[in-house]
C-alpha cells in the first residue's frame, strides 16, 4: 500500500463502515485527496463498497481476512510464474524476427504488459472484441490497463465488429474522450472477427480468447507497418 492507502484502510478498519467526507476529516486528507487511495484500494480487494439509498460506504476488509488475500495472491503468483514459463519463443535474426506464445489467461495479462511497455509511439491500432476478451482477463485488469496506457498518453484506435445499437458499446464509446480513444464500428456479419488486434511500431500483439487462451506478441518491423495500413485502410472508409 501506498501511504495514503495504508492511512485511508486503518481508518476504516477503525471506524468501521464510512462515507468518503467521514473519511477524508478521520484520515487527515483532503476530500479529493481520498478518492484515488481509496478507489486503489477497492481494486486491490481491500475495501469493500455498499450502498445505502444513494450513499455509498466503504468497509475494510478485517486483517484477518488479509492473510487469506495475500495467501490467494501467493497462489496466484505461482500460477503465473508457471505459465510464463510455458511460454514458446521463436527468434530469427536474418529476418529481424521475434515471436511469443504466451498461454492462458496470466499470459495474455503478461502480453499485455509487455506491449504497452514497449510502445514506441504514442498510438495503437486495433481490431478489438472487447466482451469476450474482458469476460476473460476481467474487468478489474482492464480498467487498470486502461489507465496505465491514459497516464503514458498512448492514443487508441479501436475497430470494433459491431452495432452501435448494443447497450455495452454505447456505454464503452462514452468514455472516449477521457480514455485516449477512438472508435468506429463495422458491420459484424460482413466482417466478423472475435479476437483482438493490436499493432504499433515495430510490435504487434494477438489475443485469442476462444477455447484455450493465448497471446503472441510479433516483433517485426515490416509485418507491423503492413497491419497498420490495413487498418488506416479500413479506419478511412468507415469514418466517412
Amino acid at each position: 500500500m501506498s501511504l495514503n492507502e495504508a492511512r485511508v484502510y486503518l481508518v476504516l478498519n477503525n471506524q468501521g463502515s464510512s462515507m468518503v467526507s467521514s473519511l477524508g476529516k478521520s484520515a487527515n486528507l483532503a476530500r479529493s485527496a481520498v478518492y484515488p487511495p481509496l478507489e486503489s484500494l477497492v481494486r486491490k480487494g481491500f475495501v469493500g463498497t455498499t450502498m445505502s439509498g444513494k450513499r455509498k460506504y466503504y468497509t475494510a476488509v478485517s486483517p484477518e481476512q488479509l492473510r487469506n488475500f495475500i495467501e490467494q495472491k501467493k497462489v496466484t503468483l505461482e500460477s503465473l510464474i508457471a505459465e510464463m514459463r510455458r511460454k514458446e519463443q521463436i527468434v530469427s535474426l536474418e529476418h529481424n524476427l521475434d515471436i511469443v506464445h504466451y498461454p492462458g489467461k496470466s499470459g495474455i495479462q503478461t502480453a499485455a504488459q509487455i506491449f504497452m511497455e514497449e510502445t514506441r509511439e504514442k498510438i495503437w491500432y486495433s481490431f478489438e472484441s472487447p466482451i469476450e476478451i474482458t469476460e476473460l482477463i476481467g474487468v478489474n485488469f482492464l480498467e487498470e490497463y486502461v489507465t496505465a496506457r491514459v497516464k503514458r498518453g498512448i492514443y487508441s484506435k479501436v475497430i470494433l465488429s459491431s452495432t452501435v445499437d448494443v447497450p455495452w458499446l454505447r456505454d464503452f464509446m462514452k468514455k472516449d474522450k477521457e480514455q485516449l480513444r477512438e472508435v468506429i464500428t463495422i458491420n459484424p456479419r460482413e466482417y466478423p472477427f472475435d479476437s483482438t488486434i493490436a499493432v504499433t511500431k515495430g510490435i504487434t500483439h494477438l489475443i485469442n480468447g476462444n477455447g484455450s487462451p493465448f497471446s503472441v506478441i510479433i516483433r517485426n518491423d515490416n509485418l507491423a507497418r503492413n497491419l497498420m495500413s490495413v487498418h488506416k485502410l479500413i479506419w478511412s472508409r468507415y469514418k466517412e
